[in-house]
């Protein structure tokens, strides 16, 4: 099975970071092959929405970081993204990324309809909020995330079967448990579907 995992978190042994590392052992340790990213690290500028990639299948700005990662995106049959929650919404430096990588995702009919490019490929979600639980799904903050990545991933082909939402953050670091169960349900899926 080909995983490509996107840490859109900065934080270095923060919450999305400790999951994801777990995750990405786990799957490694069932004979997963693992693409990981770590944005932060990444260089990649910001679309300028020209439209040129469109009709060109390519991005028209100098090379950077973008078209890697959409290439790993194309060859995975798993996506696991962990992004914290920024205003109810995702990272601004992974919708970015998607931005940039519209072209590989996304194409469109002859009427201009969207036609997704990324059928098949199944996602899990790893957010985190520093609002407290419940308020983080009844505010929208890491539900946000969810909705946010949905609307993209709908039009990409792209389906998420797994959602991993935590509030409270700030005060309550993730637990022993709460990473055992995102542990668990990758173990399971990639022994269900290699």
């Amino acid at each position: 099975m080909n995983i490509l995992m996107l840490n859109a978190s900065p934080r270095r042994g923060g919450n999305i970071d400790r999951m994801l590392s777990a995750m990405h052992q786990e799957a490694q340790k069932r004979g997963a092959e693992v693409t990981y990213f770590r944005l932060d690290e990444l260089q990649y500028a910001p679309c300028r929405g020209c439209m040129a990639c469109r009709s060109r299948r390519h991005c028209v700005m100098p090379t950077d970081d973008a078209p890697a990662v959409l290439q790993a995106l194309q060859q995975c049959q798993l996506l696991i993204v962990g992004a914290p929650c920024y205003w109810s919404s995702m990272p601004g430096t992974l919708k970015m990324l998607f931005d940039r990588m519209v072209y590989g995702m996304m194409g469109e009919n002859r009427y201009g309809m969207p036609r997704p490019l990324l059928r098949g490929v199944k996602c899990m979600v790893v957010s985190t909020s520093t609002t407290p639980f419940p308020l983080n799904l009844l505010l929208g903050q890491t539900w946000g995330v969810v909705t946010s990545l949905r609307k993209i991933f709908r039009w990409s082909g792209i389906r998420i079967i797994k959602v991993f939402q935590y509030g409270g953050t700030r005060q309550h670091s993730l637990t022993a448990l709460q990473i055992q169960q995102g542990r668990h349900y990758l173990r399971r899926y990639i022994s269900r579907h290699s």
